[in-house]
């Protein structure tokens, strides 16, 4: 699948729980890759 500019979109789901740090790790996942975070805007 790629967006309007040609490049691949990437999706990544990080399953997680209370505690689990999950949330951090997405965010510097994302930072890493280049990509937008996105968290609650998706509900």
């Amino acid at each position: 699948m790629l967006d309007a500019s040609g490049k691949p979109k990437i999706i990544i789901a990080i399953g997680r729980e209370f505690g689990s740090g999950g949330y951090e790790i997405g965010q510097k996942l994302a930072e890493r890759l280049g990509i937008t975070f996105y968290d609650k805007q998706l509900n």
